[in-house]
């Protein structure tokens, strides 16, 4: 491997696409020709390239990672009160698929992939989380 990236990677321009947004998290390349991230407010926002920024979702509680299940719908960690992992279909419907582990809440799930058969693993450091409203004794990857 290489120790200089640019000798097989292709040099490009960095163009700023949004700012004045504190923390942005989970960007999301969709296949459509958009990108989806989310910010410090707890909105999950969309880029396209021809309209600017939009908002796609308010109250994510923190999203943070992101990525697509097999059916390209959006799955997203998400922390604050939620401590959850969700899924958003097209029509906007957002769904929790798992909330606690043996009946305990989350820490604060916070990245997340999608594996080709479809099995989804996140993480669940803790981060940010004060120690009493932890409910496990223990960080994992689910």
């Amino acid at each position: 491997m290489p120790d200089d990236l640019s000798s097989i990677l292709e040099t490009g321009e960095h163009t700023l696409i949004a700012s004045d947004m504190g923390r942005t998290e989970g960007p999301l390349w969709h296949k459509e020709g958009y990108l989806t991230f989310v910010d410090l407010e707890g909105r999950l926002l969309r880029w396209d390239p021809s309209g600017g920024v939009s908002v796609l979702r308010d109250g994510t509680g923190e999203g943070n990672g992101c990525t697509l299940d097999r059916q390209g719908r959006l799955l997203m960690c998400e922390g604050a009160d939620h401590r959850r992992l969700t899924r958003m279909d097209d029509d906007g419907t957002v769904t929790t698929v798992v909330d606690r582990y043996e009946g305990k809440r989350f820490h604060k799930p916070n990245d997340v992939v999608c594996r080709s058969d479809g099995t989804i693993y996140f993480t669940d450091p803790g981060l940010r989380l004060e120690p009493a409203l932890r409910e496990m004794d223990f960080y994992g990857v689910f």
